[in-house]
């Protein structure tokens, strides 16, 4: 089935001969495919002919139809909101020399919160099964990895320690919302940690400096070597690297990229957090019957509320990763993972020079993000 990024254009063309107008109906919908067109349309569009050539752009009213959010559990469910596909069915229906023409049916045509470069041409398709540029991925040690997949254009993943098979998964749904599957070592997709695992199965954690050193040095996770990716008798390895013990606390920036997948990068080297205020105020009144109280301020604040920013860097990451740091800069939709919460978050830099092992010898980029809502707690 054909793919819509909903971040580029995705044109539908038609041109006969004696082509009046064409009315086209968009059907936008999760669950299983459709067979045939199935109830009412989310849009109709009409347009004159000119030339005889009709073209919608269609892929902007889609996305609106996409939440795409985020809650860490990396399971697209219909209840959180956390899907980023949907399926859509259109109906084109001509009219010709004043006769209204049969209508013309494209079934489950598969749309992700994704997009295309310019050099792609139009009506992108990124039609790979990894969903993810690099095929290297730079971790800390004992995370878990997330690896999106196209569900529709792999078989299988399967995720080895050196010979040992550690993950054999079978990919398949025909759900919408499930054309993303994500794979990890940790069949519990969130699970980040051993104690988050302990956490998991129930057990109660004393924190201490002793256990802290201890778990500096353990592996709760087996130390994953490599990952491939199985379609039509093809193959992708994405081979796995964990840095030990680095000294900063790694931080992950998660952010979805431009396959319209969720995709983890870690921050490894020092970082610094800001607060910028904002605030309102009046001259009040401050006049009684015997003057005023100079402890009585005459400039009063009406509201006063901050923002919270923070720089991160990278730490050494190979040149393949430049694609990755600017899919990153380019994404809409941006997640921190800090001081344990997942929070959203705003890429605050807007520009990104490339760097090179050649001219740039280590590659450590720096990049500033900011929080996305207000310090004080204000959601009415």
């Amino acid at each position: 089935m054909a793919k819509i990024n909903t971040r580029s254009p995705y044109f539908v063309d038609y041109t006969i001969a004696n082509l009046d107008s064409v009315v086209l109906e968009i059907y936008i919908y999760t669950g299983a495919p459709h067979g045939t067109i199935t109830g009412v349309p989310q849009y109709t569009l009409n347009t004159s002919a000119i030339d005889e050539k009709v073209k919608f752009e269609i892929s902007e009213l889609i996305k609106d139809y996409i939440p795409g959010k985020n809650n860490n559990s990396y399971l697209p469910t219909l209840a959180d909101e956390n899907y980023s596909t949907v399926y859509v069915d259109t109906r084109l229906i001509p009219t010709v020399s004043g006769v209204a023409q049969s209508p013309i049916d494209t079934l489950a045509l598969r749309a992700f919160l994704g997009y295309g470069y310019f050099n792609q041409g139009a009506n992108p398709q990124n039609d790979e099964a990894l969903l993810q540029t690099n095929t290297k991925i730079l971790k800390p040690n004992s995370r878990n990895i997330r690896i999106g997949v196209d569900v529709e254009l792999t078989d299988r993943v399967q995720i080895y320690n050196g010979y040992t098979l550690l993950n054999d998964v079978a990919t398949s749904s025909t759900d919408a919302q499930n054309q993303i599957e994500y794979v990890s070592v940790d069949p519990i997709l969130d699970i980040d940690s051993y104690v988050e695992q302990l956490e998991f199965n129930g057990y109660d954690v004393e924190t201490s400096e002793c256990l802290e050193n201890f778990l500096c040095n353990l592996t709760f996770l087996p130390a994953t070597s490599a990952v491939v990716i199985k379609t039509s008798g093809e193959s992708t390895q994405i081979n796995i690297e964990d840095t030990n013990n680095p000294p900063w606390d790694p931080i992950r920036v998660t952010f979805r990229n431009k396959f319209g997948a969720l995709q983890d990068l870690y921050f490894f080297g020092n970082n610094s957090k800001r607060l910028q205020t904002k605030k309102e105020q009046y001259k009040s009144n401050i006049t009684t019957d015997s003057g005023y109280q100079t402890w009585d301020p005459q400039q009063k604040l009406l509201t006063k509320n901050g923002t919270e920013s923070i720089t991160l860097n990278s730490g050494y990451y190979p040149e393949s990763y430049n694609e990755v740091f600017k899919q990153l800069l380019l994404s809409e939709q941006v997640w921190i993972f800090y001081e344990d919460y997942l929070l959203g978050a705003v890429v605050k830099s807007s520009s990104l020079k490339y760097k090179n092992r050649l001219s740039d010898m280590l590659i450590n980029y720096t990049i500033d993000f900011d929080f996305a809502f207000d310090t004080i707690n204000n959601i009415r």
